[in-house]
């Protein structure tokens, strides 16, 4: 199984919440289809396929806000220093 590209997320990040192509989104997404496959696509492929890309992506990619980022530094650095001491003991 192929993971996503640098490339891929960078496209998907770059693009408004509407999730409507554009010619250059569509354009975008073939060359970036071409580098990671080697094979060229038509402009219809590549719609269904970056559609389908930004519907995925939608559904499980959510940002986290500052608030959450802080309290899971706060919980990694209280489990680091618990086995910090437990490794002292």
């Amino acid at each position: 199984m192929n993971t996503l590209s640098h490339s891929f997320l960078r496209w998907v990040v770059a693009k408004p919440e509407d999730n409507m192509l554009t010619n250059n989104d569509i354009t975008k997404f073939q060359a970036i289809y071409k580098e990671e496959f080697g094979t060229n696509i038509s402009k219809e492929e590549a719609v269904e396929h970056g559609l389908k890309l930004l519907s995925l992506m939608s559904q499980v990619y959510k940002p986290m806000t500052l608030k959450e980022s802080v309290k899971i530094d706060l919980h990694r650095n209280s489990k680091k220093q618990d086995l910090i001491n437990r490794l002292q003991r």
